[in-house]
């Protein structure tokens, strides 16, 4: 990144829901950690209607079935060091690439 050595986090955002009522980089971040944030601790994927919607159109019942026993997390807002940000963005991009469809913002995004 060409202004990379400048930072030492990074923060992605889908910035039309999103308010921050402090300064979001002063927190203790660990080191070798990347933060992705759930708006609460007790939604699991089965439990939610719309995420059940979306992994099944984009990756079927099947991964729907393994999965539906974890905690929905929003990636929506994530932060960290930029290496840890690039390694998640990669790979979020090989899973979507890998999706039939891409429900998002109501929308269907077909891949």
């Amino acid at each position: 990144m060409k202004n990379g050595s400048k930072y030492s986090k990074v923060l992605l955002t889908d910035v039309p829901d999103v308010v921050f009522q402090r300064d979001p980089f002063d927190y203790d971040f660990k080191n070798g950690r990347l933060y992705c944030f759930r708006e609460t601790k007790t939604i699991v994927i089965g439990a939610s209607y719309w995420t059940q919607i979306w992994v099944c159109a984009g990756f079927g019942r099947q991964v729907l079935d393994k999965i539906r026993d974890k905690v929905v997390v929003c990636s929506g807002v994530v932060i960290g060091s930029i290496p840890l940000v690039l390694d998640y963005l990669e790979k979020m991009v090989e899973a979507f690439r890998g999706a039939k469809s891409l429900l998002m913002g109501g929308r269907s995004r077909h891949a």
